[in-house]
């Protein structure tokens, strides 16, 4: 199982920005970064209902002797165009 995890930074003025997680080349969480108030479980944060079955997708692949990797990517989003 291979994780890659990226993230964008956040531009100069502090807008932009977000993360996403990918396994095995397919996108399983997005995140992007929001306004405090809109941080709640039903909006921004509802990624949180996807980490069970990751957890049991990490699981299940170390049973069958999977070799597990994370990678992690940092980009820096220029909006400047």
């Amino acid at each position: 199982m291979e994780i890659k995890v990226i993230k964008i930074e956040e531009d100069e003025y502090g807008e932009g920005g977000s993360f996403e997680l990918f396994v095995d080349g397919k996108s399983k969480i997005y995140a992007s970064k929001g306004e405090p108030e809109d941080m709640i479980l039903s909006r921004d944060l509802n990624f949180v209902y996807g980490i069970p079955k990751l957890l049991q997708d990490a699981y299940d692949a170390g049973k069958r002797g999977e070799e597990f990797s994370i990678k992690r990517v940092i980009e820096t989003d220029n909006l400047e165009g």
